[in-house]
């Protein structure tokens, strides 16, 4: 352990005593003036350029030559300041070479700032051809933290050796050393593999939408399977990479035991329902359900909760285990079909056969309702003041409003209908 210790010692001391040199601190005194002017320049010349060429608010409206002003607005955002970075730097470097000066820092500066132009590029494709929301969510959880890792590694292997920095001993756990590398592994490693693993789902959503946008739901269905999937292929890879002692979890395990069967059962319960909907498929994104009586649409459905939307755009999440437990009504479970029912009441005058005809008329030259089936017309009985009909029509629904907006339209088109054929539709007068 004293060795451990002596080892980050050195290290520290290392990085002191480097800063506290006077060719170091030249050196560094060059990078940060090549950067501050590099990132001048470019600031100027983009705050140049955007007062000559406004950006246009709608991409949609955009001339040809606005979508051209528009990608090098892009180019220049993304590529100009490090750009400029990197040839500042080469310029005070060859300076410093002219002058005969030791410039092995700023080596190391161009190599990190390459690749940082490597970064700022692969970042404009993705902008360009990814969702953009997408894109700048994984910039900052993910891709941000790799340069990040990469940097500190430079600067590291200056004044130490990583592999063996990575095997200094923190604490003991069950009579086993738990070193820097285990707890980087444990934390950052694994934190960068989920966000990956949601990275890889939400390319493979992007591409399956490419070439087949006709099963969404499906689509989703696998990619949270595959998701979890290499979240939990990735956590015992790197747990046994660490070596983490099967014992110990036995030991935390059966402490938990005990925590899982008296607070935790609902948590498991809605686990294990949320593998049978993905596994088994009943329940996908896209589905239209009826949660407590309400129409849904299916956004999301994850290993604890599925999240739906109603017809007030009102998101519930709604616990795995409903499903299994309750009754649910799915309009999407084999097809999209569902009937339309529109009663009509009408006088005793009328000629049935007519308003069966206007009726039907109705129906059919609605566009959403579907010819196969035909819509039919049903006369129900006789009412205290009134005939009752019944029209039925089929509707490929699609979102859970369909229903009630078919409805609508029906009932005003019968309205005028029997307006204008003199048809009365009786009410209690008083």
């Amino acid at each position: 352990m004293n060795s451990d210790l002596q080892l980050v010692y050195e290290l520290c001391w290392r990085f002191v005593h480097a800063l506290k040199r006077p060719l170091v601190q030249h050196q560094l005194l060059g990078i940060g003036i090549g950067l501050a002017l590099g990132w001048s320049i470019s600031q100027g010349l983009l705050i140049l350029w955007s007062k000559r060429n406004p950006s246009s608010n709608s991409e949609h409206s955009q001339t040809k030559k606005q979508r051209f002003q528009r990608y090098t607005t892009d180019l220049l955002q993304f590529l100009l300041t490090p750009t400029l970075w990197l040839i500042s730097v080469l310029i005070f470097q060859a300076g410093f070479r002219q002058w005969g000066w030791t410039a092995g820092l700023f080596s190391i500066a161009i190599n990190i700032l390459w690749i940082f132009l490597i970064y700022r590029i692969f970042l404009l494709f993705c902008f360009e051809v990814f969702p953009k929301e997408d894109v700048q969510r994984y910039r900052y959880q993910f891709f941000l933290p790799l340069f990040l890792l990469f940097l500190v590694n430079q600067i590291l292997r200056l004044l130490t050796n990583i592999g063996q920095l990575s095997t200094v001993t923190v604490i003991s756990l069950f009579d086993k050393p738990i070193t820097l590398g285990a707890i980087f592994l444990v934390t950052v490693g694994a934190y960068l593999w989920i966000i990956g693993a949601s990275l890889i789902e939400q390319v493979y959503l992007y591409c399956f939408a490419l070439l087949n946008n006709k099963k969404p739901g499906a689509a989703q269905a696998s990619s949270i399977i595959l998701r979890y999937f290499l979240i939990g292929i990735g956590l015992v890879v790197l747990y046994g990479y660490i070596g983490f002692n099967p014992t110990a979890l036995a030991a935390i395990s059966g402490g938990l035991s005990v925590g899982i069967g008296f607070g935790l059962k609902e948590i498991i319960g809605n686990f294990i329902s949320g593998i049978g909907l993905l596994f088994e498929g009943s329940l996908r994104p896209g589905d239209l359900v009826e949660v407590e009586g309400e129409p849904t649409t299916v956004e999301r459905v994850s290993i604890r909760a599925t999240t739906v939307k109603t017809f007030d755009n009102v998101e519930k999440i709604v616990p795995n285990q409903h499903f299994f437990t309750s009754t649910v009504t799915t309009y999407t479970g084999t097809d999209h079909w569902v009937r339309v029912l529109v009663p009509v009441g009408v006088s005793y005058q009328c000629d049935p056969e007519n308003v069966i005809a206007i009726l039907l008329k109705a129906a059919q030259q609605h566009p959403m309702v579907k010819t196969k089936p035909p819509p039919a017309v049903h006369l129900m009985g006789y009412g205290d003041s009134s005939v009752d009909f019944r029209l039925a029509a089929y509707i490929d629904l699609d979102k859970p409003d369909m229903p009630l907006t078919v409805k609508s339209d029906l009932y005003r088109a019968i309205w005028i209908a029997l307006a204008e054929n003199n048809i009365e539709i009786p009410f209690p007068q008083t």
